[in-house]
């Protein structure tokens, strides 16, 4: 698709997607989101006389290395899905993915509070390989989850060996990640980042501190219930 102007607008979306057992509730109904995006993406889009070149997916579930080990995370390739020539194709590995997450254990230790890998999950999907192309561009990343992460210093703590060695050191290093003129992974004109996520400290300051950030707060332990589908499409329709 072209839009009126001759523009090409090329947009990547990252769902980040906790995968533990408290998400049992919810997973089912995230799945089904992630599958019927596009869709509804291109009916918004032409409700509202927009149009989109090229639309990306890459989805990423994550647990805990302390429970789970170095497959705690897992990442997808982008399936593109607007190539008429693979369409079809793409829509089938990403289906076939997205219907293999499941949402069990996972859960990390009493002693760390039974919180997960969410920063790092992050991380990894701010160092996807964003599409360059297009005369315009969109990279937005949905995180969900129903609990507070681990800070990258307990991460490594109870992880040990598990823990991969390219993660931020801390959370100012992940903010530098996000905002700083230096050290941004994201071009600042196409990036942002939307969380269902619980209140609590390390969110909160995600959200209260960070550039280009929406936070739809949901309690812990009680899945994403308050979380809105329609948020994500509309933030991505009135940005373009």
């Amino acid at each position: 698709m072209e839009n009126q102007q001759g523009l090409k607008y090329n947009v990547d979306l990252v769902f980040v997607v906790d995968t533990t057992g408290s998400m049992a509730n919810l997973i089912n109904t995230v799945k089904g989101n992630i599958l019927k995006f596009y869709p509804d993406l291109k009916k918004v889009a032409d409700e509202k006389g927009k149009s989109i070149s090229q639309f990306r997916i890459k989805v990423i579930d994550f647990k805990n290395y302390e429970y789970n080990g170095r497959g705690a995370i897992q990442e997808s390739k982008f399936f593109t899905l607007t190539n008429d020539a693979q369409m079809e194709n793409e829509e089938d590995q990403l289906q076939s993915y997205v219907n293999n997450l499941s949402a069990n254990g996972g859960s990390g230790s009493r002693e760390q509070g039974y919180r997960e890998n969410g920063l790092e999950a992050l991380t990894i999907a701010m160092r996807s390989d964003w599409d360059k192309g297009g005369d315009k561009r969109r990279h937005v990343i949905v995180l969900f989850t129903d609990i507070a992460p681990l800070t990258f210093e307990e991460g490594r703590k109870y992880a040990g060996d598990n823990y991969p060695q390219d993660m931020p050191a801390n959370f100012d290093e992940l903010t530098d990640m996000w905002d700083s003129p230096q050290g941004a992974v994201m071009a600042k004109s196409s990036k942002r980042l939307i969380l269902f996520a619980p209140d609590c400290e390390t969110w909160d300051n995600i959200s209260n501190n960070w550039n280009e950030v929406i936070h739809w707060p949901a309690k812990a332990g009680e899945g994403l219930s308050d979380a809105d589908y329609n948020t994500i499409l509309d933030t991505l329709m009135n940005s373009i």
